[in-house]
């Protein structure tokens, strides 16, 4: 494994927050923490390893300290160990036991074991530290399920009792302009027997009708992570987050949010965000349909994002990342997964705890302790996984 020098810019944490009310700051000036100059270890192109990723869907720390990364397109299972050294695959492409059609998620199982999600297949598969199937369990959807229109696919959140927190998603189709999708957010057992709605946000936003059709180019992107025994949810516009309690959930309606958090971060400027997609496309960064779809857009149309990404750690933090419409917008290359960039991190109460800033080439995956687990893309956009420290000393 080869190991690349990485610089870091630092940002003043105490500038980042300006506009907060007193009740969301942190006693004292946040830390600055910061990624190692070099990682412990790279795992895929560009490096020494033999393994090769087509497109990562997730990467998680298991608890023996192991590693395990879920690849869509290869549809398995890469185990690596906790020094990042290559420690098996695990699946295949089908319909059988461990085989997957939709490798969509990963999480942490017990005594070193993990579970996958497979969307296509709206299957969960729990797995045994040495990658045997331990169970399977396909989500009864008979009679169309509880949420009429709405098509189950995606995993938002894993609780730490097993359940998990998967979506409907109901396209809602207007010709009067831009409509957000209805993410309907279900509660699962760890089995896949449905126990109830658990809330409900909305999601992508889309035109219909018109030049183009079509996800808005800067459209929101829903994410979800857990803080203790509550699912955080957010899109990113204005900052805000709701929590839902799993407690909460209904058979038939979603509940509303049992609480909210809004960071008020700096309200983005709407044509310099324009501007800066502009340069992406100019500089051949995007397909020549997603081109054609910005080159179309409407730019009065729809709210920027204020945060891009959020996910939590194990000391139950919130990561969270200012969005940027050159790197972070919709339709530009690399899925759910693109940029470094600046990234706050921050309790459940909106307190800022700490800043820092990764390499333009690595986006966080998971965080544990003082280690990160991130996708990094090469010139070519060729993905690996990259394994490196976090100094959280000031």
């Amino acid at each position: 494994m080869t190991s690349t020098s990485y610089s870091v810019r630092l940002v003043l944490a105490v500038a980042l927050f300006p506009a907060l009310p007193a009740a969301s700051r942190s006693q004292g000036p946040p830390a600055e923490w910061r990624v190692a100059p070099s990682p412990i270890a790279e795992v895929g192109a560009s490096t020494q390893s033999d393994i090769l990723f087509s497109r990562i869907q997730g990467a998680v720390f298991l608890s023996d300290g192991r590693i395990a990364v879920a690849d869509a397109l290869e549809r398995h299972m890469v185990l690596l160990d906790e020094d990042g050294a290559f420690d098996g695959v695990v699946g295949r492409a089908g319909e059988g036991p461990g085989e997957f059609d939709d490798l969509s998620a990963v999480w942490a199982g017990p005594d070193g074991g993990f579970s996958t999600w497979d969307g296509g297949q709206r299957r969960i598969t729990h797995f045994d530290a040495g990658g045997q199937v331990l169970s399977t369990h396909r989500v009864d959807l008979t009679g169309g399920g509880p949420v009429e229109g709405g098509n189950l696919d995606a995993h938002y959140a894993t609780l730490p009792d097993g359940r998990v927190v998967l979506a409907w998603i109901v396209a809602r189709r207007s010709l009067d302009g831009p409509v957000a999708d209805r993410m309907v957010l279900g509660l699962f057992g760890s089995d896949a027997g449905f126990q109830g709605l658990l809330g409900e946000h909305p999601g992508m936003v889309r035109r219909f009708g018109g030049p183009v059709s079509g996800p808005l180019p800067m459209s929101p992107r829903l994410w979800g992570a857990v803080v203790g025994n509550r699912v955080a949810v957010t899109d990113g516009v204005d900052g805000h987050i709701r929590f839902f309690a799993p407690g909460e959930a209904h058979p038939i309606e979603p509940p509303e949010a049992v609480d909210h958090l809004t960071l008020q971060l700096p309200a983005p400027d709407r044509w310099a965000a324009w501007e800066a997609l502009d340069a992406a496309v100019g500089a051949g960064e995007v397909d020549p349909l997603a081109a054609r779809t910005i080159r179309a857009a409407d730019r009065d149309e729809g709210s920027i994002p204020t945060l891009s990404r959020l996910f939590s750690d194990d000391a139950g933090y919130l990561w969270v990342k200012p969005y940027e419409p050159a790197s972070d917008a919709l339709l530009l290359p690399g899925g759910r997964y693109r940029t470094g960039g600046e990234w706050w991190v921050v309790d459940p109460a909106g307190s800022l705890v700490a800043t820092l800033e990764l390499p333009a080439d690595l986006a966080p995956l998971a965080v544990r302790g003082d280690r990160m687990l991130a996708l990094g893309r090469d010139s070519f956009g060729v993905e690996r996984i990259v394994l490196i420290g976090i100094d959280r000393s000031d």
